[in-house]
């Protein structure tokens, strides 16, 4: 990303820039991902290179279906220099910007923050890209809390199920706080809004609470029943589900290396 104009650093899904990119008001789903190839290096130690960028492939596939499907949203903008991350936001409608110069998740998301405030809209979603459980349902709830909360900035935030990470960001204006991801990052968010003078809401939302970091984030994914038709099918289909049965049995331990852009 170059600035914060909103008539530059975005295209369109046949690859055109566009003069307006978003809709004045409009609310955006905004969704970072580095890259497919050698995703979820938490995973290294169960599964190979291969299967850790199909398994990612497929969850960011659901991901995308959710968020470009959801009728409380008005658009989808994906983060990323990735070329297969590109054709395949490009696939699902998705506008598409670069990351900034300054790498890493906070950067991304403040300057896409700044873009859609500078751009008119009302409000954007952070998403990770690692929720395929996320339903549309899910994130309608979090828009209808907006609409609903007091007037001025609001913050909206469905935390993971641990409570410590930040796996749905709502943030109206976009740009009207500063975003602290990472480790405790849920705790962080609600300190932030409320030094910022917002009263922040939470949302504890099922399908958006389970992030697929670890072995034991796959166990639980398998456990549950429907949703994610794109991650189901990849476990299905890859002998993944094999695996964690023997890793279980074993008592492999989950590989806990650090990971980049797309991280909550």
């Amino acid at each position: 990303m170059t600035g914060t104009d909103p008539e530059q650093d975005c295209v369109q899904p046949d690859g055109a820039a566009t003069q307006a990119g978003v809709r004045a008001g409009g609310i955006y789903a905004v969704i970072p991902i580095k890259q497919i190839a050698d995703a979820k290096q938490r995973l290294a130690g169960l599964l190979s290179s291969s299967q850790r960028s199909g398994l990612f492939r497929a969850m960011v596939g659901d991901v995308l279906e959710v968020a470009t499907s959801c009728d409380a949203l008005d658009g989808c903008v994906v983060l990323t220099d990735d070329a297969e991350v590109r054709e395949l936001a490009a696939r699902f409608g998705a506008l598409i910007r670069p990351e900034p110069e300054t790498r890493g998740l906070i950067p991304a998301v403040t300057e896409t923050g700044a873009w859609l405030r500078a751009s008119k809209a009302a409000a954007m979603v952070f998403l990770p890209a690692d929720i395929p459980l996320a339903t549309t349902a899910e994130l309608a709830a979090a828009i209808d809390a907006y609409r609903r909360a007091q007037e001025g900035s609001r913050m909206i935030v469905a935390p993971a199920e641990d409570l410590g990470g930040t796996n749905l960001l709502l943030t109206a204006p976009p740009g009207c706080m500063r975003f602290a991801f990472g480790l405790d990052s849920y705790r962080k968010h609600m300190t932030i809004a409320r030094e910022a003078g917002i009263t922040p809401v939470t949302l504890m939302l099922e399908g958006v609470g389970l992030d697929v970091d670890f072995p034991r984030d796959l166990h639980a994914l398998v456990a549950r029943g429907g949703g994610a038709p794109r991650t189901r099918s990849f476990l299905d289909s890859s002998g993944t589900i094999d695996q964690l049965e023997r890793a279980a049995s074993s008592g492999a331990e989950d590989n806990d290396n650090t990971v980049g852009l797309g991280a909550t």
